[in-house]
């Protein structure tokens, strides 16, 4: 975004600032543009950081050549820029000077979707910090292999007890006996697995619990 569309679309959006009715164009080109330079570090928003160098500009209007004289300015890009509208460029019309500030200067997009991104951020904070607590229902699956264990169980006797029932062939029993024990066998191999998880899920509770206290040092949440 080149500096002359900031400028256009510039919105006075913070009320009671000493540049509420400040006309832009009165206002030297060069000190907003440094201005800017300097505030953007402080706020993702660019229009936010040039509604802060229009007040300073226009309380003084040499506002940020004194600031970066003291020596208390440490943003590179301002101080470099700094150097070329005041000192590399003496000798340059005003008008290829404004020309210079105003169209050739470009501003990364990377501001704007900065600050998409710290909204997108807040609204999904707000969102899922309301259900914070369902978070570890997602974490723990021991339940639901115990509830699926207990059910492959049920199914094994039924299925035993109605075909052994239903069976009159002795080798075909000898053979279901020995299914039903291969059964058993994977039923017992999953219990083991369940205390297994059992025992995972508690590390992973504590850690979630170390996690939540942390969130809430910053953020309400439920």
């Amino acid at each position: 975004m080149k500096f002359i569309e900031l400028i256009n679309q510039y919105k006075d959006n913070m009320e009671g600032g000493v540049g509420d009715n400040t006309n832009i164009d009165s206002l030297c080109e060069k000190q907003l543009l440094i201005g800017l330079l300097i505030e953007k570090e402080h706020t993702n928003d660019l229009n936010h950081a040039l509604e802060i160098a229009i007040d300073h500009v226009t309380e003084d209007s040499q506002y940020y050549h004194k600031l970066i004289n003291s020596g208390i300015v440490d943003e590179e890009e301002a101080i470099n820029m700094y150097k070329k509208l005041y000192k590399e460029n003496n000798n340059m019309k005003k008008s290829e000077l404004v020309k210079l500030i105003k169209e050739e200067l470009e501003f990364s997009s990377q501001f704007n979707e900065k600050a998409s991104k710290l909204k997108s951020d807040k609204l999904y904070l707000k969102d899922t910090l309301q259900q914070f607590n369902k978070i570890s229902e997602e974490l723990f699956i021991t339940k639901r292999v115990e509830e699926a264990c207990k059910k492959m169980k049920k199914i094994k006797e039924s299925a035993s007890n109605v075909i052994l029932t239903e069976m009159d062939d002795d080798y075909d029993k000898m053979i279901l006996q020995k299914n039903i024990k291969v059964m058993e066998s994977v039923i017992g191999n999953i219990e083991k697995n369940i205390m297994e998880l059992k025992k995972s899920e508690r590390r992973i509770e504590d850690e979630f619990d170390t996690f939540g206290r942390l969130i809430e040092k910053y953020f309400d949440v439920n």
